[in-house]
């Protein structure tokens, strides 16, 4: 294995690569970069990089790999700005989440003894920052590599290596394909949840509950929403030509159920409804996908002092981690429930199985 890989950019991605690496203890030196001070800062006390620099020489001339989490918007300047520091075999492995345009952007600039690896993690969430980093985020996730026909082997075998060091599955693609399926999976989802909430906006202006009624399974739907505007405005359009035609096929779709509205056509409505029903239940559920995905439990508890202490110090004993916790409805003198959110599913199934033996209350949300 490698004695030092640094990290360019320790947002969500770049600070979930380095805890998930640090844990390993495989990996002797695990080394962060970033503009900001404070996510350097960050890193370094939550145990994602052993040490940071805002010196761009510093941080990569005795890297054995370095990993690009940045928005691919940025890579070209930064990969021209850190090559004439670079020690010879060095691998750069971008985890951008678009890869035809860049990589072909990237491959003229790199020298023979440099190696290039594309890779995206499908995964993530909608808290960006370091802060929203999780060692678990890539854990049973499939991690994209789309190597070219002239990538080094042993460079492709070490970045296979590091990938199955987080936790997640390989799956090896062409850059033109990954593009084509991720603009469906991932991009064409987030463009439909921004759309979808700035439609309520609209609504709520008109009719000032409208926000209340969104609450639950509407922030469910629209979660990716809260993703980073710059680094999904470089996805955009670095893969705008398949997004479009993703538009295209998703606005076909929904002027079919407009159209079945509004002729009033019950039997038609229902074939549509049934049809992606079953589609749904063709897609696998053994892995994590390009979505941001989250465990969660909903816990009925009464309006007594230390409650909430006594759920998440229960938890805490058995070294169940909780990502997020929210107080969903308390009513004075009675029953209040709150929501539960873990990144792993084993944590939900023991936070479950802790809860349900002290007699609170808990079900899968």
């Amino acid at each position: 294995m490698m004695n030092q890989i640094t990290i360019i950019g320790l947002g969500l991605i770049g600070g979930s690569l380095g805890l998930a690496l640090s844990n390993s203890k495989k990996i002797p030196q695990v080394v962060g970069y970033d503009i900001g001070l404070s996510s350097i800062q960050e890193a370094v006390a939550k145990g994602a990089v052993h040490w940071g620099t805002t010196g761009l020489k510093l941080a990569v001339e005795h890297a054995d790999a370095v990993l690009l989490a940045v928005p691919v918007g940025q890579m070209k300047k930064i990969v021209q700005n850190i090559l004439p520091f670079l020690k010879n075999h060095c691998i750069i492995f971008d985890v951008g989440s678009t890869k035809n345009d860049l990589l072909q952007e990237l491959s003229p600039m790199i020298p023979p003894k440099i190696y290039l690896i594309g890779g995206h993690p499908m995964a993530g969430s909608e808290r960006a920052g370091i802060s929203g980093a999780h060692p678990y985020l890539f854990e049973n996730a499939i991690f994209v590599l789309t190597p070219q026909g002239h990538s080094n082997e042993q460079a492709l075998k070490t970045v296979v290596e590091l990938v199955e060091l987080v936790g997640a599955k390989v799956k090896m693609m062409s850059p033109e394909v990954h593009d084509q399926i991720v603009a469906g999976v991932s991009h064409l989802p987030y463009l439909v949840a921004v759309s979808l909430v700035n439609t309520v906006h609209e609504l709520s202006e008109e009719l000032v509950d409208a926000p209340l009624l969104a609450a639950g399974g509407f922030r469910d739907t629209t979660r990716i929403a809260g993703g980073d505007p710059v680094m999904w405005r470089d996805i955009s359009l670095s893969n705008r030509d398949n997004i479009i035609k993703m538009i295209d096929s998703f606005e076909k779709h929904l002027a079919e159920i407009k159209n079945t509205l509004e002729i009033r056509d019950e039997n038609n409505l229902i074939h549509t409804f049934t049809q992606a029903q079953k589609n749904r239940e063709q897609i696998p559920i053994t892995y994590r996908g390009a979505l941001p995905e989250v465990y969660e439990l909903l816990v009925t508890v009464p309006d007594q002092p230390g409650m909430l202490s006594i759920i998440t110090g229960s938890l805490g004993n058995r070294s169940v981690n909780i990502s997020e916790i929210e107080v969903l409805q308390v009513r004075e003198n009675q029953e209040g429930t709150i929501r539960l959110a873990f990144q792993k599913k084993s944590d939900l199934d023991c936070a479950l199985d802790i809860l349900l033996k002290q007699g609170i209350p808990v079900k899968r949300r």
